[in-house]
């Protein structure tokens, strides 16, 4: 991702130096989208509007898509569902206009997710499976993946969870475009946390930790240490060594504004005073 940042950045540079805009706004959101996995949420909120205006500018909707897209997927590290929401209903209206099945799948389910973070998980887990009946029809390589740890994360039904996560990693095996790896681990650890199931959390922070060994990431890397720390205070609550751990990952997500951590270190938290 620090590569391909530099690269999509070179990108634009080249494209505006030579005054060619809509190369230039097809490709600066996605330095936005890389700066999500080093935690530069604000630098990417800068982008995101930079391109709003130029994508406005040239008549670009595609591009459009892309950078609202971003907006959401910095609302769902933030915990922010109310960004994901605007940018999710932007989304459908631009996917009906160009006619992307694709992109309508995925903003559905970005307006799962901003149900889950309100708490109405049988909403969420509904509109989930609706964005699944879509993304089965136009091709599940873009977020098949990471949707199906997604709804893995937000059903409560066990046996629901394990298809999800299966089909998930079956899908992953064959290969995938690299933003399904980091959300699929995510939402997977998830919902393994939420079954109490520790060896799966880790099996999961172990897979994203592998992914990611030959360019480790600050985004990553804190979900890998957010999954090993409630796994490993879930099986020994009163060792304090867990609890500091506990600590110093929730320190770490403050300081880096990533939200979407919180409730479950939080709950670890107050289980173990």
């Amino acid at each position: 991702m620090r590569k391909a940042r530099d690269r999509f950045s070179r990108c634009v540079e080249l494209a505006r130096d030579e005054g060619l805009g809509r190369i230039e706004v097809a490709n600066l959101p996605m330095v936005g989208h890389c700066l999500i996995y080093t935690c530069e949420f604000e630098r990417a909120l800068e982008v995101a509007g930079q391109a709003l205006q130029l994508a406005s500018r040239v008549g670009h909707l595609r591009a459009e898509i892309i950078v609202h897209n971003l907006l959401a997927d910095v609302g769902q590290s933030r915990s922010e569902p109310d960004r994901c929401e605007a940018s999710a209903h932007r989304l459908i209206e631009l996917a009906g206009q160009i006619g992307s099945k694709r992109f309508e799948a995925h903003a559905l389910q970005h307006q799962a997710e901003v149900l889950r973070l309100r708490g109405q998980r049988a909403e969420a887990e509904n509109m989930l499976e609706e964005s699944l009946v879509i993304a089965r029809e136009s091709g599940l390589q873009f977020v098949g993946p990471w949707m199906l740890a997604q709804l893995a994360a937000t059903t409560r039904d066990p046996a629901r969870r394990a298809r999800a996560l299966t089909e998930c990693e079956a899908l992953l095996a064959q290969g995938s475009v690299e933003h399904n790896y980091f959300w699929s681990y995510r939402y997977a650890m998830q919902a393994a946390l939420e079954a109490r199931a520790w060896d799966e959390t880790e099996r999961y922070a172990q897979a994203l930790e592998d992914y990611t060994r030959a360019e480790p990431l600050e985004w990553s890397d804190l979900w890998t240490a957010w999954g090993r720390a409630i796994a490993a205070h879930g099986r020994r609550p009163t060792d304090p060594r867990c609890r500091a751990e506990l600590l110093r990952v929730r320190d770490e997500t403050m300081r880096v504004g990533m939200m979407g951590t919180l409730r479950l270190l939080d709950q670890a938290l107050n289980v173990s005073c």
